[in-house]
This record gives structure tokens, C-alpha cells and sequence, in this order.
């Protein structure tokens, strides 16, 4: 399975390292080029935009923080059934 991975914080690089331990084809793209070094040398793909990171994938896992507002402005509509 290609599996496009954006963003890599502590969360998302966690996670797509797992994903390639486990034996799937990661393509990674993260703003801050340096988070994708460690997982260009466990052997993901670096993607330079997250349109190529989901090109061909299968799945697509976003990790990508909210800005302030918005998670504040979602928090007080959203129950985990609405959402």
C-alpha cells in the first residue's frame, strides 16, 4: 500500500515511522524540510509539496496542526458525533 504522509511534528513523524516499520511505501512532506531527514534515511520518500506526497497514494494521513481560531471555533460546535 503508498501511504502520502503530511506532516511530520512529533506526532506525525512517530506515526509515519511506525508505518514504514510495519513494511508500507511512505511519501512524506513536512514546511520544515528538516523533519524529513530521519525518515528519508528509514527509507520514506521525500515528496517537494504535499501534491506529490498524495499523487499516488492509496491512503493519505494529514497531521497538520489547526490555527488557534479554528480549533477554538470548532471545539465549541463539534461533539465527537457531529464531527
Amino acid at each position: 500500500m503508498q501511504i502520502g504522509f503530511i506532516g511530520l511534528g512529533a506526532m506525525g513523524a512517530a506515526m509515519a515511522r511506525n508505518l514504514l516499520e510495519s513494511g508500507h511505501a511512505v511519501c512524506v512532506f513536512n514546511r520544515s524540510p528538516a523533519r524529513v531527514e530521519p525518515l528519508r534515511d528509514a527509507g520514506a520518500t521525500v515528496a517537494s509539496s504535499p501534491a506529490q506526497a498524495v499523487q499516488s497514494a492509496d491512503v493519505v494521513f494529514t497531521m497538520a496542526k489547526l490555527a488557534r481560531w479554528r480549533a477554538r471555533r470548532v471545539s465549541t460546535r463539534c461533539t465527537w458525533s457531529s464531527c
